[in-house]
C-alpha cells in the first residue's frame, strides 16, 4: 500500500506539521486516487471555481474516505456545508471535525 500521507489543502496557508501543501482540487484528487491517504484537512475556498466542498464531493461519489476529515477554513458556511455532505455519507469510524487552522490538529 506504501507510506501513509496527510493532506493539507489550501491556497494561501502553510501547512500543519507533517502535512504535505497540496493548493488545488485537481493535485488533490490525483492523491486521493492513490488511495494511502490517512488525514486530510480541507480549506473551502482555493481562489478558483473548484473548492474544498468538490473534494468532499468527489471522496462521496467514489467511496474514498481517509481515517481522518478536518475542515480548516475561514469560511464558515463553507466549512459546514463539506462537514454536513461527509458526514451524511461517509462510514461512522471516520473522524470528521471542523478545526480552526490557528490551533492547529496536533
Amino acid at each position: 500500500m506504501g507510506t501513509l500521507i496527510k493532506i493539507f489543502l489550501d491556497d494561501l496557508r502553510q501547512p500543519f506539521k507533517g502535512f504535505q501543501l497540496v493548493k488545488s482540487y485537481n493535485e488533490c484528487v490525483k492523491l486521493l486516487d492513490v488511495r494511502n491517504v490517512e488525514v486530510i484537512s480541507l480549506d473551502h475556498d482555493l481562489g478558483s471555481k473548484k473548492t474544498g466542498y468538490d473534494v468532499a464531493m468527489y471522496m462521496v461519489k467514489n467511496d474514498n474516505y481517509p481515517k481522518q476529515i478536518y475542515i480548516h477554513s475561514a469560511n464558515p458556511v463553507g466549512a459546514q456545508n463539506i462537514y454536513q455532505l461527509i458526514k451524511r455519507y461517509c462510514p461512522d469510524h471516520i473522524e470528521v471535525k471542523i478545526i480552526s487552522y490557528l490551533n492547529g490538529i496536533i
